[in-house]
């Protein structure tokens, strides 16, 4: 399945909660995109830890204020070892009240078609 793909079935139009432009991922899909990107060499920049909200909509900060990003590009992780990090951070978070926002090229792309299908 395609990046594309994969969004469109399952990912969370974040327009939607907090106007971002991208769509944000479940813990449980958010560990198979991992995967899906590793195979499509695609480079993960970023993951921003989402929270739900008290509304019922996710934002980039937590109850108390904190917000989670893991910037691989800060903390200079080798592309290749970038997909083990996300897993093993995705994994040591065990909450299902997340959502995970990827920042790379194809993740936009995927957004920015999909919302250009859909406002014409």
């Amino acid at each position: 399945m395609k990046v594309f793909d994969f969004y469109k079935s399952f990912g969370i139009d974040m327009s939607e909660h907090n106007g971002g432009q991208f769509y944000a991922l479940k813990r449980s899909e958010a560990l198979e995109m991992v995967e899906l990107l590793s195979e499509e060499g695609v480079t993960i920049h970023s993951i921003d830890v989402l929270h739900r909200n008290i509304s019922g909509l996710f934002d980039y900060r937590n109850e108390r204020g904190d917000r989670i990003c893991w910037d691989f590009d800060s903390e200079n992780i080798p592309d290749g070892k970038r997909y083990s990090v996300s897993k093993m951070r995705i994994e040591a978070l065990e909450s299902e009240n997340v959502a995970f926002l990827f920042s790379d090229e194809k993740s936009y792309k995927a957004w920015k078609k999909n919302h250009q299908r859909m406002s014409a």
